[in-house]
């Protein structure tokens, strides 16, 4: 049997899928910061109705009563950095390229989580997970060539 957060990660893995396809329909017709606010306060209200409603509002209490200045401009600069400022960047990018592409190497993120776990969270680093993060940038390099693969093989042929 299939453990459930395999299956869970799974259906992150589609929804997350098929947001890029989304959002590139929707560029064609508005603006990036449009769909950026929307998206955030929908997300904000969602968020809001779940706090409200369970019992994470204790959790969420008495997280904030534990919480430091440091903890906080952690979260800011990560809150500015990783998303804000990735989101940015991301509808910028796929607004005039080839989704698949954008996302491909927007995916190739497990590269730098090993990396940076193994540098900075002292994780373990084995010969499986970097043999999975060098199919992970060929199967990325794979999909980039996915439509220009004719282009890709006419300049082998010249070389020869």
């Amino acid at each position: 049997m299939i453990p459930t957060y395999i299956l869970l990660a799974l259906c992150i893995a589609f929804l997350w899928g098929i947001q890029p396809v989304i959002h590139k329909y929707l560029l064609k017709k508005i603006n990036a910061i449009t769909i950026m606010l929307i998206s955030s306060i929908v997300y904000l209200l969602a968020l809001l109705i779940k706090v409200s409603f369970s019992q994470t509002n204790t959790l969420f209490m008495n997280d904030i009563k534990k919480l430091v200045l440091n903890d906080y401009l952690i979260i800011s600069m990560t809150a500015l950095f990783t998303v804000f400022l990735a989101n940015m960047i991301y509808y910028y990018i796929l607004k005039d390229n080839e989704t698949s592409i954008v996302v491909s190497l927007m995916y190739s993120a497990p590269f730098f989580t090993l990396l940076l776990s193994y540098l900075f969270l002292n994780e373990t680093l084995q010969p499986i997970g970097i043999i999975g993060i060098f199919l992970i940038f060929l199967g990325v390099t794979f999909i980039c060539f996915n439509n220009k693969s004719i282009e890709l093989f006419d300049y082998i042929d010249d070389i020869e």
